[in-house]
């Protein structure tokens, strides 16, 4: 039996099972589809609904616990305990989002170095210099974007760079009448729609020498680091 929902039960039919077959007696186990009117599985639908809301780890009847179940509770556990640390710090919380076990869809329908990249932008650990300038083996020395004076973070590249002024007209025409926001852009679904496009005009935040960008420049694809 592969690990799954219920598994606790389905050990438990096995077991009943077996103890049938030693006095020959065949057990006959048919699906019923749920809310079908059948008033013993309405019942039965609502006792499984009161049993998941109480959160019990295992049958007290039974020495068994799910392994799903398991992963499930630990995974509870973890959420709680990171939106816990969450609203304590105080510093490095680029992350403008809540904590999530799940990535969102919109992320899923893009390829996965879009993905990172974009997961990149949202934490401020990424291809950028306010980030890279902390890192000695990078070569970056100052965190300043070659346009400007201003540090080159991930607002920057996205709402303020001059470099990609053309290409944040058609971000904002992309976002189709949603607000230039920077929330907007890396947390909606059609502001992430767009901010894919954009990415892909100017190259920011991208790994340079990338396998997947073949032909790549760096001088425009890692934010334009170079004088």
């Amino acid at each position: 039996m592969k690990p799954g929902p219920g598994q606790q039960f389905a050990i438990n039919i096995w077991e009943i099972n077996e103890e049938f077959k030693r006095i020959n007696v065949n057990l006959h186990i048919e699906w019923v589809p749920g809310h079908c009117e059948v008033k013993g599985n309405e019942i039965a639908d609502e006792l499984a609904k009161e049993g998941a809301k109480e959160g019990s780890i295992a049958n007290k009847s039974s020495p068994y616990t799910s392994i799903a179940f398991l992963k499930r509770r630990v995974k509870e556990l973890c959420l709680i305990e990171w939106n816990n640390q969450w609203q304590k710090n105080k510093k490095g919380k680029s992350y403008m989002g809540t904590p999530n076990l799940r990535r969102p869809k919109p992320l899923d329908l893009l390829p996965r170095n879009m993905t990172s990249t974009i997961v990149q932008l949202r934490t401020g650990h990424g291809y950028f210099n306010s980030y890279l300038v902390r890192i000695p083996s990078s070569g970056i020395l100052l965190e300043r974007c070659n346009c400007s004076p201003n540090p080159q973070t991930p607002k920057h590249l996205i709402l303020e760079c001059k470099f990609y002024s053309q290409q944040r007209k058609k971000l904002r025409e992309d976002l189709k009448g949603l607000p230039l926001y920077l929330s907007t852009i890396l947390y909606a679904s059609r502001g992430i729609k767009a901010l894919a496009g954009y990415i892909s005009n100017t190259q920011i935040a991208t790994r340079p020498n990338s396998s997947e960008n073949p032909g790549y420049n760096r001088r425009v694809g890692w934010g334009r680091l170079e004088d």
